[in-house]
C-alpha cells in the first residue's frame, strides 16, 4: 500500500445536511459529502460519499471504546436504532469482542427485522433477532449501543446490569437525549471523543450534568484512556458518548486516499469504502 499522510496545507471539508422529516419518507435524516482539496493547487482530488464515511468512523470510535471499556467476556450486544449508523456499530463491536447474540430494537419493527436479516447473512456465526422487548434486551446486554435521533431517553437506567458498557452515538445536539441521565450517575467511567465538543453538543451528557448525576470534570477523552492502557474494574458500568469530531473524518478520508493511490484504478474506484 502507498503510504499517504496529508500535507498540512491540504484541506478536507465535510458538508452535512440534516432533515429530520425525511424519516416519514424512509429517507436518511443526514446526508453528507467530503471534499479533499490539494493544498498546493486547490484542485479537488476526491469527492467522498460522506454518510458512509461517517458511519464507518463512528463505528470505529465505538469499537475502540468497547475494546477499552467493555468486559473481556462480553458476548451479548443490544443495538437500539436500526438506521444508517447501526450496521457499523455492530461490525465494530463484534470485531473487538466475541459477540454471540445481538438484539436489535427500533421504533419500526420492519427496520429492525431488515437489519437483523442483513447482519445475519453477513455474520452467520452470530445470532441476530429483532425485538420489541426493550426491558429484556437492555437487561441481558453486556454492551448497549444507541444510534438514534431521540429527544428523550430510549431506555431506563434501572434496566442496565452491573458490568455493562453503554455507547451513545446518536444524539449530537443539546436538545437530544438518547441515554438516561441516571445511567451516568451509575457509571465508573464516562468517556467522550473530545471534551469540548461533548460539553456543547452531547445533549444526554449535558442533561446528566444539569441534573446532578455527573460533574463537569468526570468525562475523560478516549485518547487519554488509550494512552493510559485503562482497565475498568470488575462489575463497572462504563459509558462512551460520541458526537463525532473532525479528526475522525480526516483520518478515514486519509485512509480512503491511501487506498485510492494504492490502486491502478485511481479515483474511479469509489467502492473502496466497502472493502
Amino acid at each position: 500500500m502507498v503510504a499517504r499522510v496529508a500535507p498540512a496545507t491540504d484541506t478536507v471539508v465535510k458538508i452535512v445536511s440534516v432533515y429530520p422529516h425525511n424519516r416519514s419518507s424512509s429517507l436518511p435524516t443526514i446526508h453528507s459529502t467530503v471534499l479533499w482539496l490539494n493544498g498546493n493547487t486547490g484542485e479537488l482530488e476526491a469527492l467522498i460519499e460522506g454518510s458512509t464515511l461517517t458511519a464507518i468512523r463512528t463505528g470505529a470510535a465505538s469499537g475502540v471504546a468497547a475494546d477499552i471499556l467493555a468486559r473481556r467476556d462480553a458476548s451479548s450486544l443490544t443495538m437500539i436504532g436500526a438506521g444508517r449508523q447501526a450496521p457499523d456499530q455492530i461490525r465494530a463491536i463484534c470485531t473487538v469482542r466475541d459477540i454471540r447474540t445481538v438484539h436489535i430494537v427500533s421504533r419500526s419493527k420492519r427496520s429492525s427485522s431488515q437489519l437483523a436479516d442483513q447482519m445475519a447473512i453477513e455474520m452467520p456465526a452470530i445470532s441476530f433477532d429483532a425485538t420489541t422487548d426493550l426491558v429484556s434486551a437492555v437487561g441481558d446486554a453486556d454492551i448497549i449501543a444507541c444510534a438514534t435521533t431521540s429527544l428523550e431517553p430510549v431506555f431506563d437506567a434501572s434496566y442496565v446490569k452491573p458490568g455493562t458498557h453503554v455507547i451513545g452515538v446518536g444524539s449530537y445536539a443539546r436538545e437530544m437525549q438518547e441515554l438516561p441521565a441516571e445511567v451516568f450517575g451509575k457509571a465508573t467511567v464516562v468517556a467522550v471523543d473530545q471534551l469540548h465538543a461533548s460539553s456543547v453538543e452531547a445533549g444526554d451528557l449535558i442533561a446528566a450534568i444539569e441534573k446532578g448525576y455527573l460533574t463537569k470534570d468526570r468525562p475523560i477523552e478516549l485518547g487519554t484512556l488509550l494512552k493510559e492502557s485503562y482497565v475498568p474494574p470488575g462489575g463497572a458500568i462504563t459509558i462512551f458518548k460520541s458526537v463525532g469530531i473532525a479528526a475522525q473524518d480526516w483520518m478515514l478520508a486519509n485512509l480512503v486516499m491511501e487506498r485510492v493511490l494504492a490502486t491502478t484504478r485511481g479515483l474511479s474506484d469509489i467502492t473502496l469504502l466497502d472493502a
